[in-house]
């Protein structure tokens, strides 16, 4: 049984008696497994002291209150610092369950039963982790929020605003690396941490490499910046380059790589591949392959908490025809506009919302859509959340031309809504479909206004040719998906345990 310590320690802590139930949460070697579930007997948060586990002449451990301003939780974290484990306890109830983990490269070790029932029940259930955000905004906002929400593990955000993407990729590690040297120290070490695309992850690592050293970090990508589309015959702006080869500098530094899709990931490789072939020697198309094979699928969670059931037909009068996406030229949308100003001249009657973000040097271009169509548009722009999913419930038809789509989360949620979808046969598409779906979902470029023509003269043939459909998108919904994340963070985690079978491509 553990006793209370009574050498001088280098901590300010006061001396307390060892928490009843505390005594079997102690780890006795370095060498075993990381966490372990702690199942505690007895209600305390504020009792603290310090003790020397059972045995063992070299450690001690500190039991402290929370640090100042840090976040509740209602789990323990056991720390390794030099030859000390401290642990930080919250009060909580006797059923519940902590967790016990050590940050940086300590492990816990096998439980022994003690006095007050605390015992090892394995690998831990919650990790910490520390999610950086370069570009908190949209989709990345959407999707980091949502992990943070869904997530078992206990997520921290450090996130910088959704503005100036190539400053991002420059400048962003440096403050990044202040932001994130500022969590650690207040929040303490991570199990791992994940940063998301816009940022030179070898820079921020590098910076911050006092603070990040044992602490495995991977990267989660939401798009390839070698990938966007060129119009016919253009040169990669100079300025793209460099954000290319930081991305490439981020796949080697990174423990674990995910991307949100197979196209991603295809598209991924080919534009390193298309860069990496026009650099001076040593050049280093050799190693591509190997860090390609590192590259995940793991699909972003979508919100479809508000989707369930069957969808209902779209309310009365002409079918409600949508366009969902951001207005920029990668997404065209003056195709779509073009192609049903077509179809109305053919006499064939229907409504339309156009909505999305409309950055400033696309307002020319949203203002021509809306007198193109005229009367017909009865929603455009941007639309609160609230306002966007009420007018999903009584869109018929979803309509895209894109010639970009890394993933698609805004065809997902109009899919799930039950729209009647007509995506382009390209990008990530295909991957949102399942192939019965195919044929009745996809169109070319050459036949948009045939196939808009179809759907709206004969909606109900269509609908059911798609029904179920609906369903399937719920295979992205956070409550599917959650549960792969928490398998993946927990294996980045082990790589900062175990030396990590996957660092770099070397």
């Amino acid at each position: 049984m553990a006793t209370a310590a009574t050498t001088a320690s280098t901590d300010s802590t006061r001396r307390l008696p060892c928490p009843a139930g505390l005594a079997g949460v102690v780890p006795r070697n370095r060498s075993s497994r990381v966490g372990a579930t702690v199942r505690h007997s007895s209600t305390w948060g504020t009792r603290f002291g310090e003790f020397r586990p059972d045995g063992d002449p070299h450690l001690w451990v500190s039991v402290r209150p929370k640090p100042p301003g840090a976040e509740p939780r209602p789990v323990g974290r056991v720390e390794w610092r030099a030859r000390q484990f401290v642990c930080w306890w919250h009060e909580h109830s006797a059923s519940a369950r902590g967790a016990c983990g050590v940050a940086g490269r300590a492990r816990c070790g096998p439980g022994v039963r003690a006095d007050g029932g605390a015992s090892f029940a394995g690998v831990r259930d919650q990790l910490d982790v520390i999610l950086v955000v370069p570009w908190y905004g949209g989709s990345h906002r959407a999707w980091a929020d949502g992990l943070a929400s869904a997530s078992r593990h206990r997520i921290r955000l450090v996130t910088h605003r959704d503005r100036f993407w190539r400053w991002r990729f420059q400048g962003g590690p440096v403050t990044l690396a202040a932001d994130l040297t500022a969590e650690i120290t207040t929040g303490g070490r991570p199990d791992c941490i994940v940063v998301s695309s816009l940022t030179d992850v070898a820079s921020l690592v590098g910076i911050a490499r006092r603070e990040l050293a044992g602490i495995p970090v991977g990267i989660y990508l939401h798009e390839a910046q070698g990938a966007y589309p060129r119009t016919s015959g253009a040169r990669r702006p100079a300025m793209e380059e460099p954000a290319v080869l930081a991305e490439w500098r981020s796949l080697c530094a990174a423990d674990v790589v995910w991307v949100s899709s197979p196209f991603l990931r295809e598209s991924l490789g080919s534009s390193l591949r298309m860069v990496l072939d026009r650099v001076e020697s040593p050049t280093h198309l050799h190693l591509l392959d190997r860090v390609m094979e590192r590259v995940r699928v793991l699909p972003p969670g979508v919100d479809l908490s508000w989707a369930g059931g069957t969808p209902e037909p779209g309310g009365a009068g002409p079918p409600l025809v949508l366009w969902n996406q951001r207005w920029d030229p990668d997404k065209a949308p003056m195709r779509v506009v073009n192609a049903l100003a077509h179809v109305a001249a053919r006499g064939v009657d229907f409504r339309v919302a156009l909505v999305g973000e409309v950055p400033e040097h696309s307002r020319t271009v949203f203002e021509t859509a809306r007198r193109k169509l005229g009367p017909r548009v009865e929603i455009a722009g941007h639309l609160e959340r609230s306002a966007y999913l009420e007018l999903l419930g009584h869109a018929d038809i979803v309509v895209s031309a894109a010639r970009h789509e890394f993933f698609g989360i805004a065809p997902v949620e109009a899919m799930a809504a039950g729209c009647v979808p007509l995506y382009p046969d390209r990008e990530n598409y295909p991957n949102l479909i399942p192939e019965r779906y195919r044929p009745h979902c996809l169109h070319h470029d050459h036949d948009l206004v045939p196939r808009l023509t179809e759907l709206l003269t004969d909606l109900a043939r269509w609908r059911n040719s798609t029904s179920g459909l609906a369903g399937e998108m719920q295979r992205f919904d956070w409550a599917r998906v959650a549960g792969s994340y928490d398998r993946e963070l927990a294996r980045l985690a082990r790589y900062g345990h175990a030396g990590g079978e996957e660092r770099g491509p070397m």
